[in-house]
């Protein structure tokens, strides 16, 4: 309104006259700007929305449109698997979460500083002590992708303890050799959890999760309720309060449940064509004596006890549609559940040439920049867990400030060099990059290729005498020839055309 009043070159009264409805409205907006202005001085402590999700005794309410797959159904309870559990023992199912976290596993799991100052450079290798060296991160980082993968959502116990810190290489503890580390991460099976308790102040958290304990030889039986403060939580997909997020088998679900039937179809079809039936039509003139006799012949070809069949004359027998050359391709419908299964984590070029036929190696590459996107989704999403958690709580932060005091800055854990990412065209940009100056090689640089590649450290000591590298640009590689490399991709000048270029 204000461009508009300028524009017309008058003032409000001018506007209203010339048109009321417009002076009408332009009081209005500055009305509410006035409104908006003064309200925008205080601080908004609290949300007035809600998540909207129904939570009704710590259960989640019906969010998914199949009945047969809600919460525990989905999951699993003490004592009763889940179609999760079920889905994995499928092999192709089992393989596509593979394809999670395998690259996950391989990548390097690095803290970085906040900044180079020497604090925050000890902090982060401290943190990398006391998470990744001192515990099992591996395994714990598998049972975590593998509980969000399959249930949807993964929950982990964090305890810590005092323990002794080496003075010698973190001398910036204040601890005087003594700090506090984590000692373990306990998973919570999803399938003993029972209940949500949720945050009244923020819905989409949760306040305590309710777990049933069974018993067994090392455990006392009996309901435990552990505090959102104890607990990482990671959920996939989460939408509003819906704690239990949506597993990415979920989407697999549809293609699983038809490939067990069509194996089952392929199962009896291989039957009925394996193991035939062996048919006898009597003659007109047959006695019952032939009969019995012609049924010991052939009780002795049998594949089983009663696997034979006897016709008096006019009588036929025969299998219909449990042939090779009619009837439904069970086969390619089992194919193609697998490949909904491998698609459905972004990994369906994996399965390219293997059922037959040829595979496209320009889709196949396109196809794995997608999956590597995917796989940084991940990475991202468990980073944020550890980093800045998901209930009120970062189980960095707290180890971070008891060793070293609230205000100190805080690192960030990274999953770096995952080896899904598409190297071989990295390397000549980098090429490329120096040649041009873009990128100057350093101590960190090389350190970064040499991780990147799997390279041991470089060491000075056993450093050997060599030949300067030579520098090309990928276009260039094709056109080497035996002649010296350098002269190989000079362009040829031609001095007396230069020259008259000059003249004229």
């Amino acid at each position: 309104m204000t461009t508009l009043r300028r524009a017309l070159g008058v003032g409000e009264n001018r506007v209203a006259a010339i048109s009321p409805a417009l002076g009408t409205r332009l009081a209005a907006v500055r009305a509410a700007s006035a409104r908006s202005d003064s309200a925008s001085d205080a601080a908004r402590s609290r949300r007035v929305s809600g998540a909207g999700t129904r939570i009704v005794t710590g259960y989640v309410s019906g969010v998914d449109q199949n009945a047969d797959c809600r919460g525990s159904k989905w999951y699993g309870s003490s004592g009763t698997l889940g179609i999760a559990q079920k889905m994995l023992r499928d092999a192709h199912v089992r393989q596509s979460l593979a394809a999670i976290y395998s690259p996950l596993l391989s990548a390097a799991w690095r803290f970085r500083p906040a900044s180079d100052s020497p604090l925050d450079r000890e902090i982060a290798a401290f943190c990398q002590w006391a998470f990744v060296d001192r515990l099992p991160w591996l395994d714990i980082l598998k049972r975590i992708i593998l509980d969000y993968g399959s249930c949807g959502f993964a929950l982990v116990e964090m305890t810590d303890d005092a323990a002794a810190v080496s003075r010698d290489r973190f001398a910036l503890h204040p601890g005087g050799g003594v700090g506090i580390v984590p000692t373990g991460l306990h998973q919570i099976a999803p399938w003993s959890v029972y209940g949500w308790e949720q945050d009244t102040s923020d819905p989409a958290r949760i306040a305590a999760v309710v777990q049933h304990v069974q018993g067994s030889d090392g455990e006392t039986p009996g309901w435990r309720t552990i505090a959102a403060d104890r607990i990482l939580r990671w959920t996939w997909d989460q939408d509003a309060a819906n704690y239990e997020g949506m597993a990415v088998l979920r989407s697999a679900y549809g293609a699983w449940k038809m490939k067990m039937a069509f194996q089952a179809i392929a199962a009896i079809k291989h039957e009925r064509l394996a193991v035939p039936t062996p048919v006898a039509i009597a003659s007109e003139d047959a006695t019952d004596d032939d009969v019995r006799a012609v049924e010991a012949v052939l009780e002795e070809m049998r594949s089983n006890q009663r696997g034979y069949a006897v016709f008096d004359s006019g009588w036929t027998f025969s299998w219909q549609g449990a042939t090779t050359s009619s009837g439904s391709n069970v086969e390619a419908a089992i194919a193609a559940c697998n490949a909904e299964i491998a698609y459905n984590v972004s990994a369906g070029f994996m399965l390219l040439g293997l059922q037959g036929g040829g595979g496209s190696y320009a889709l196949g590459a396109t196809q794995q920049g997608q999956y590597h996107l995917a796989e940084k989704a991940h990475a991202r999403f468990l980073e944020r867990g550890w980093n800045l958690g998901c209930d009120g709580w970062s189980p960095v932060r707290r180890i971070v400030e008891l060793n070293y005091g609230v205000g100190v800055s805080m690192p960030s854990l990274e999953a770096r060099n995952l080896p899904t990412a598409p190297w071989q065209d990295r390397i000549p940009i980098l090429i490329n990059a120096a040649n041009v100056g873009l990128v100057r090689r350093d101590a960190r640089l090389e350190s970064a290729i040499r991780e990147a590649l799997e390279f041991d450290p470089f060491d000075a000591e056993t450093e050997l005498p060599g030949r300067a590298p030579v520098e090309l640009v990928p276009d260039e590689r094709d056109r080497i020839t035996d002649q010296d490399p350098i002269d190989a991709v000079e362009p040829e000048v031609d001095d007396e055309s230069d020259y008259v270029e000059e003249d004229q």
